[in-house]
């Protein structure tokens, strides 16, 4: 047991915020203070202190491209019953890496998110070297998803808008000025293929789902992606199309019940 937390039976008091967690957990729910810290992604107890926070902009940002692994829980993997989505992030040709979370919530919380399954509301992070730098917000969505894309100093950076379309899937991307800034289209031949465009119809990035052939993907149906923003002239752009990939997984990969 790591004496960074106080145990209270089956529970775990974060030091950070105070919330109770379960006690194999390796992350608070409420502020993903890190129980176990890894030291490969340079994480600490003492990063997580607002008052330490080094001035960073998202560096995994700077990678051309970016891969996303999708973790799953041994006891998800068996029972296939869904829990908060976790993910890998690293950057191609670079030393960048990071991870995403999707806020648990409480036990309620926890019955709504199996029951409305992709409709459900969520509210999800990006982390780097465990400093928040990205969050993706959704309210229950009842037939195409409408999320928010905040930054920690910036506040609202801009949404992410699902469209209906006969045959194709479709998000239309919004800068905090509420312009149409790009659109993701999903050509109905190529389901795992996802193409972003901007407003000239020129193709500045692309999401694909890669199947890597591993065992845990195989069982599970973890899902790994690739964002490829090499193209992208437009630094604001890169956390919308990051965060878009986060929103496709969960509208159209995620296990449906």
């Amino acid at each position: 047991m790591s004496d960074l937390s106080k145990n209270q039976g089956d529970k775990r008091l974060c030091p950070k915020c105070g919330k109770d967690n379960d006690v194999k957990a390796e992350y608070c729910w409420a502020c993903y203070y890190d129980f176990i810290p890894d030291k490969s992604l340079k994480t600490s107890p003492e990063i997580t202190k607002k008052e330490n926070h080094p001035t960073i902009s998202g560096n995994i940002l700077a990678s051309p491209k970016i891969i996303i692994q999708q973790q799953k829980e041994t006891l998800e993997i068996i029972s296939g019953w869904e829990t908060a989505n976790r993910y890998l992030m690293s950057g191609v040709g670079t030393s960048a890496t990071g991870r995403v979370f999707e806020k648990k919530g409480d036990a309620g919380e926890k019955m709504v998110r199996h029951f409305t399954n992709t409709h459900r509301p969520y509210e999800i992070t990006f982390l780097e070297q465990g400093i928040p730098f990205l969050a993706v917000v959704r309210k229950f969505k009842w037939l195409f998803s409408r999320v928010e894309v905040t930054d920690p100093k910036k506040g609202n950076i801009g949404i992410i808008q699902g469209k209906f379309n006969f045959f194709k899937k479709r998000y239309e991307i919004y800068n905090s000025y509420n312009q149409k800034v790009a659109t993701i289209i999903g050509p109905l031949l190529h389901p795992w293929t996802f193409k972003v465009y901007n407003n000239l119809n020129q193709e500045v990035a692309v999401i694909l789902k890669k199947w890597s052939g591993a065992v845990t993907e195989i069982i599970s149906d973890a899902d790994n992606f690739l964002v490829d923003i090499s193209k992208v002239k437009d630094a604001s752009l890169k956390p919308l199309i990051l965060a878009a990939a986060i929103v496709i997984d969960i509208d159209y990969f995620e296990r449906k019940k």
